[in-house]
């Protein structure tokens, strides 16, 4: 039996990876505390096992998201839809590859629907009257049969797999090694196999065969190979590795790869480490470990304007126990049902709360959530990762439901994003409420002074770690916000009532830029200047927002400004 046990996050990440295949092929192994056990006879067929789950899960996705497309275009025979969906790279690359693999049947009546409905757009008119060409939904459901028939047959599932696989596996993963060389890109599935064992399986053979049969394998190897050196591994300290030059950049794990030119940013001016083959096999198994999911927390600013934007983009997570291996498995199986959910890790984060609640009190400080993104070709990475306090993990357990308040799915997704990995939530709050004055539909308002709530509660919970002391100051705390709300929304009210309405843009617009750069002084005198016109008094709480006694000045702007952009709204529906 062999045995591995868990260590860095990426590593396990990799042991996760290990475990999900043996799971999938019907492999015996074993989870206990912190480690794997697996029968090494595994190994005699481990390359066959590899390609085969990961042609499944990336053919599943991929197609799943196609069949998803059709079935969207069929409903309202969109011959447009149609024309853009099979134009599109991926598909026409999908179906060049799958027509020099069917029967003549299925090739003849697939090359037909592809010519027509890859022509030029055509007038609905036309296509209903030409007796010749297939209705959409005729052709829509004849390329669902040849997806299905990719999904089904294990020969086409494997081939079709390898080019997805190899996209993801170099630019996120390994780069160009091994089986992703691009001279092996038109290889087929046997010989991904073959490459694969040889590099990776076969030295794992014989690294156990080795330690078998001599258990002083350091002594004899220092004396028999005094040119090439024999240590412990780095990772699992157990096993005798080899030092190599290039170990460690980006070779078994891009994101955390790094270049042999900055010595000085290594111990020693130590560039080599020694990893074992075992090791490195793990290392191999990473993509199975981590759960592919999108993030909206890219927050750009358009260089020379005011205009922000969120971007939206595919990331990997992983959900990190450092202690127990059946937990690090039970979280990261809830975070892969929840990755199809457009509320991700809020959806994580509920999840785990209810598992936990059958059976033990869950603390989110227990965990650490890794996302990461690499870019091999331009040598970029990055890695975000946060170590929950015991005030946001009890914030977060306490106060989840309050984001489905929330209606703006990006919005939402990136400002629990910020609080999972950290930024500015007052950035969030500024492009939601900026966006209102633009809109002026009372939505984003509503959006923004949830935020500025939930804000407020954070901060709370983090000063007082959620214990004693925390009740009596979050009532005091939220009746501040709510007077600043309450005098933002009369302020509306007065202008609405007065026909002066196409003012409130202009003053929301000011105010938001005050509270931005922090400045007080214009912000308060703005107000009383506006104020003074409609021959209003100045509400006390405009004037408290210099002195911050127990809330700040940015949250307080925020409040005010959300009430003066617009009145609480019933609608629970939410907005993109």
């Amino acid at each position: 039996m062999v045995k591995v046990y868990m260590n860095e996050w990426f590593f396990n990440m990799g042991l996760l990876g290990l475990q999900r295949i043996l799971e999938y092929v019907g492999a015996r192994y074993e989870v206990i505390d912190n480690y794997l056990l697996f029968d090494e006879k595994v190994l005699d067929k481990f390359g066959e096992y590899y390609f085969d789950y990961f042609t499944k899960v990336y053919t599943d996705r991929q197609l799943s998201r196609m069949l998803n497309r059709l079935s969207k275009i069929k409903s309202v025979e969109d011959a447009e839809g149609l024309r853009n969906f099979l134009t599109s790279r991926s598909v026409k690359n999908l179906l060049d590859k799958v027509s020099t693999m069917i029967e003549e049947k299925y090739k003849n009546r697939l090359s037909e629907i592809v010519t027509v409905f890859s022509a030029k757009r055509k007038s609905s008119k036309k296509l209903e009257s030409d007796a010749e060409e297939p209705k959409v939904s005729e052709a829509c459901e004849y390329l669902e049969e040849i997806l299905r028939l990719v999904l089904k047959e294990d020969g086409l599932r494997r081939e079709i797999g390898l080019t997805y696989l190899r996209n993801d596996f170099y630019d996120n993963f390994f780069g160009q090694i091994s089986f992703l060389q691009k001279t092996m890109a038109s290889k087929g599935f046997k010989k991904h196999v073959e490459v694969f064992e040889k590099d990776f399986v076969e030295p794992v053979k014989q690294l156990i065969k080795e330690e078998t049969s001599d258990e002083r394998f350091f002594e004899e190897n220092s004396r028999s190979r005094k040119s090439k050196p024999v240590h412990t591994c780095m990772l699992c300290k157990s096993h005798k590795a080899e030092v190599s030059d290039d170990s460690f950049f980006g070779n078994f794990f891009v994101p955390l790869g790094m270049t042999k030119v900055a010595r000085n940013f290594m111990w020693n001016f130590n560039v080599a480490y020694p990893i074992c083959n075992l090791c490195i096999l793990v290392l191999m198994c990473t993509p199975a470990g981590a759960t592919k999911v999108r993030d909206f927390d890219s927050l750009a600013t358009i260089v020379g304007s005011d205009t922000q934007q969120f971007g939206q983009t595919d990331f990997f997570a992983f959900i990190n126990v450092s202690d127990n291996l059946e937990k690090l498995i039970e979280y990261n199986n809830l975070l892969r049902l929840q990755s199809g959910d457009e509320h991700f890790f809020e959806s994580f984060v509920q999840s785990a709360i209810q598992y936990h609640q059958q059976r033990a009190k869950f603390y989110l400080n227990d965990i650490m959530v890794f996302e990461f993104l690499s870019r091999y070709e331009s040598k970029k990475s990055v890695i975000k990762y946060t170590h929950f306090d015991e005030g946001t993990a009890k914030f977060l357990i306490n106060e989840v439901d309050e984001f489905k308040k929330i209606r703006s799915v990006k919005h939402r997704n990136a400002f629990f994003s910020r609080i999972l990995f950290g930024g500015s939530l007052s950035d969030i709050i500024y492009v939601r409420l900026r966006e209102e004055t633009v809109e002026q539909k009372g939505n984003a308002a509503y959006d923004g002074y949830k935020m500025v709530i939930l804000k407020s509660l954070l901060d709370l919970y983090r000063k007082y770690r959620g214990g004693d002391g925390m009740e009596e100051e979050k009532r005091v705390v939220f009746a501040i916000v709510n007077k600043a709300y309450n005098s933002g929304q009369e302020l509306h009210r007065v202008l609405r009532n007065r026909a002066a309405e196409n003012k409130i843009q202009g003053v929301s617009y000011r105010l938001l830029n005050f509270a931005r750069a922090g400045d007080k002084n214009g912000f308060v005198d703005s107000l009383i200047r506006m104020h003074v016109s409609q021959s209003l008094p100045v509400p006390q709480i405009v004037l408290d927002m210099i002195n911050e006694s127990k809330v700040d000045f940015e949250t307080l702007a925020y409040a005010y400004v959300s009430g003066l952009l617009g009145e609480q709204k019933n609608n629970d529906e939410s907005i993109e």
